[in-house]
């Protein structure tokens, strides 16, 4: 039975986990060919060849190990390609690193740190209760000795 070519779209909390990782693993497993690569802000897309059969179970295996990635995968569409696509000559994982995908990393780190921030007004009042806790021990220490 001849491979077709298909797109296959992961829709979902996708990015940042290894999931393009586990569909590269699975599909050289299975003996597929093509790319898979990050789409969007919650997309993994795959131009992949290889026959019906295989490629479903592609979608299932990684379906199946998704939440080990603490993944999770709202929808998926698999349609065949009808138009004539060359030979892929192996299956891997492209890189991400284009400039929307590095601002939206550096968004995530600014919410992050903003987060930190927001906390450590409460940790540094923290602090100061504890200096002065131990001020008054020590002041306490002195008046017994």
């Amino acid at each position: 039975m001849p491979a077709s070519t298909y797109s296959v779209t992961f829709t979902g909390r996708v990015q940042d986990i290894g999931f393009r990782d586990l569909v590269e693993k699975e599909a050289q497993t299975l003996g597929i060919r093509g790319i898979v690569y990050n789409r969007g802000r919650d997309r993994v897309q795959v131009l992949c060849q290889g026959i019906g059969e295989s490629v479903q179970e592609l979608v299932e295996g990684v379906e199946k190990k998704a939440p080990n990635l603490d993944a999770d995968v709202g929808d998926i569409e698999m349609q065949e390609i009808a138009a004539d696509v060359p030979d892929l000559p192996t299956f891997t994982k492209v890189q991400s690193e284009t400039l929307g995908d590095i601002g939206r990393k550096l968004d995530d780190g600014v919410d992050v740190l903003r987060s930190l921030d927001e906390g450590q007004g409460e940790l540094v009042e923290g602090q100061r209760e504890l200096v002065e806790g131990q001020r008054e021990m020590i002041d306490v220490l002195k008046e017994r000795l």
